[in-house]
């Protein structure tokens, strides 16, 4: 059902607890009423003690909510709690089927599904029919109109915001419901041919039936790819394939993957399965066997297949690169910046504040280095605080300052992408870990030579604290509906971890402020160039010449450079703006809250808590919560003017409940 929006293993790997009867927050933080009467705010003193109990018994509100926005004290009729209890088992139903479609999202979200209540079917990478992905999408619209029949009103404050977030995701999914012609598997950044190696060595063993599921999803590994195969065959015939420059990406990644003297995947598996003490030796060796034999017969032969069927529809594409060109391709660009960045903006909105930025970074660097010209010599020979990634994260963990909340936990697991992978991982990523093992969190570095000149120390701040690792167990802390952490928006995630990165990592691990402002707006400036090409490229149409003369005004003359950034940013749309938007997004919301006297840290818990939404409902929740917090400020202080610097003056959705 929600095919197109899943936060699936894909995403994830780059980035609550579920029960069968009960998944929101109707028992924590909830008030309830006698049945069938409006709620007593006030009692007669004649009333008996159980005549009160009746009218209004306060629930005890869950300790992982006390604090939060999601702190609910509102009284609820009896009528409305009932919606409430009915639309925990609607988003509760809505996740498991979601969830149990594939096994691979399953796996990766869920580590004990049986524990959870959630029956563990056959193993399954899903429907393997072409015709399926072709079908026309009508189960949105009628899940939007299912989702319509609730009373919004009803619902509690954390219950509010899942049906915010699953309604705009339904109605994404209509939105593109006949675009899958523009959808490519197969991109050189995040296609099939590059997550596969990275789903199967990361598909954790935790129990003997993982080992199975693992091996039956390798053995169906060749029918999934024949499936991906059809449906390129279908679009390169209608003109909607790769441009060839990417054919030649894409192949020359498959044959990486396809060589050495034992497949990558392979090496992996049977180390893992070597290291998973719950076998006996004679079901390790059989299990590897089978491994063996699955890799041989059926992935290795389906990379070949998908190398051969590349090349011979090569030269189908019948435009040039870049969304611009095919008719419909602006619009679904469009749709596409709203799906995976979450943003309402427009894309001429969207120029002009990447734009804004460029040259603000521009004028902060110049500005800077004209004030300490010494600053020019050490921007080739800097050195960070640290530069062993353990210290480097415990550094993170411990130094937030008083900008941030308390991390929920600073536990985490150092690992290094096994020597088989690194030339197919990237130099660093945060595994997300299961809603039910969130606690358990893993780092991962890549060792491969190509990335010694990375700043491991800002990249850990990203991909750790106050980054991916510390947005991530601070949200599943709250255990807010599992449906939450289902659904999610690119700008979201990615922008905080760009956010706090630009904003904090260079200024916590150098010791010279104003080398930490040139390098942190050098970082932004570079960022927001990948952005603006993106955007010319798929929104405006620019060609490899655009691109120069683009660079050329920024006093990059540098032609193999637009070439280069074209090539990459072509085959994957929208992959860069997630990051980059999203962080302007999150600059724009902290001015908002800045200018209503609202400190960082009430800011920075409040993103943290409202959790992964698109920014224009972030927005207006924030305003609302804000708002909120100061007209409880000003009614119990006697001596407050009105008209507080802390009000944002805009009026809250009716019946929203009160978050106190």
């Amino acid at each position: 059902m929600y095919k197109k929006k899943i936060s699936s293993v894909l995403a994830m790997l780059l980035a609550a607890t579920v029960t069968v009867t009960s998944c929101g927050g109707t028992e924590t933080g909830t008030t309830a009423a006698s049945s069938g009467t409006d709620v007593q705010t006030e009692t007669s003193t004649r009333e008996t003690e159980s005549q009160k109990e009746a009218s209004a018994q306060v629930l005890e509100i869950a300790p992982e909510k006390k604090g939060t926005i999601y702190e609910d004290t509102k009284a609820y009729t009896a009528e409305q709690i009932e919606a409430q209890k009915a639309f925990d088992e609607y988003l509760n139903d809505t996740f498991v089927e979601s969830i149990t479609q594939n096994t691979f999202d399953l796996h990766f979200m869920i580590l004990h599904p049986e524990e959870m209540g959630i029956e563990r079917t056959e193993a399954t990478w899903g429907d393997m029919d072409a015709d399926v992905v072709f079908e026309e999408d009508t189960s949105s619209q009628e899940e939007l109109d299912h989702l319509h029949e609730f009373n919004y009103n009803s619902l509690n404050y954390e219950q509010q915001l899942a049906y915010d977030v699953v309604e705009r995701t339904l109605e994404e999914n209509i939105e593109q419901a006949k675009d899958i012609w523009f959808y490519e598997y197969f991109s050189p950044l995040s296609g099939v041919q590059t997550q596969i190696p990275i789903l199967f060595s990361e598909y954790a063993f935790a129990e003997k039936q993982d080992v199975e599921d693992c091996l039956t999803l390798l053995e169906e590994s060749g029918a999934y790819m024949d499936c991906l195969l059809e449906v390129e065959q279908r679009r390169a015939e209608k003109g909607y394939f790769m441009s060839d420059a990417s054919v030649d990406i894409v192949v020359e990644q498959c044959e990486d993957f396809l060589s050495g003297d034992e497949n990558c995947i392979l090496t992996v598996l049977r180390d893992n399965i070597q290291a998973f003490d719950t076998l006996t030796d004679e079901e390790k060796t059989a299990y590897i066997d089978r491994a063996a034999a699955a890799v041989e017969n059926q992935l290795i032969p389906a990379y070949q297949r998908l190398i051969s069927k590349l090349q011979e529809l090569k030269g189908s594409r019948s435009v040039a690169d870049g969304l611009a060109n095919y008719e419909g391709g602006k619009e679904y660009y469009e749709k596409l910046l709203r799906s995976e960045v979450g943003t309402e903006r427009t894309p001429e909105e969207l120029i002009q504040m990447t734009e804004d930025q460029i040259n603000q970074d521009a004028v902060e660097i110049y500005m800077i280095l004209m004030k300490k010209s010494s600053l020019q010599d050490q921007l080739d020979s800097y050195e960070f605080l640290y530069s062993d990634p353990e210290e480097i994260l415990d550094y993170l963990a411990g130094n937030l300052g008083e900008d941030f909340p308390e991390p929920v936990t600073t536990s985490y697991t150092l690992k290094y992408v096994h020597e088989a992978m690194e030339k197919l991982e990237s130099p660093a990523y945060y595994l997300i870990p299961a809603i039910d093992d969130w606690q358990k969190n893993s780092i991962y570095i890549n060792r491969n030579p190509e990335y010694d000149s990375m700043d491991l120390f800002t990249t850990l701040s990203h991909e750790g604290f106050p980054g991916h690792l510390y947005q991530n167990t601070y949200e599943r802390s709250l255990q807010l509906s599992p449906i939450r952490y289902l659904l999610g928006w690119n700008g979201y995630s990615e922008g905080w971890a760009t956010y706090v990165e630009l904003q904090y990592g260079y200024s916590l691990g150098l010791e010279d402020p104003a080398l930490a402002k040139v390098l942190s707006a050098n970082a932004s400036f570079s960022e927001g160039i990948y952005t603006r090409v993106d955007l010319g490229i798929h929104y405006e149409g620019w060609d490899v010449n655009d691109v120069s003369t683009f660079l050329g005004s920024l006093g990059l003359q540098d032609k193999t450079l637009a070439q280069d950034l074209f090539d990459t940013i072509a085959p994957d749309p929208a992959s860069y703006p997630a990051y980059y938007v999203g962080y302007l997004e999150f600059m724009n919301l902290r001015d908002l809250a800045e200018k209503a006297g609202v400190s960082t840290y009430d800011f920075h818990k409040f993103i943290l808590e409202i959790g992964e939404m698109p920014f224009d409902l972030i927005e207006k929740r924030m305003i609302e919560y804000f708002d909120i917090q100061a007209e409880d400020s000003i009614s119990t202080d006697e001596g407050a003017e009105s008209g507080t610097s802390g009000d944002m003056n805009t009026e809250s959705p009716e019946g929203t409940a009160a978050a106190a």
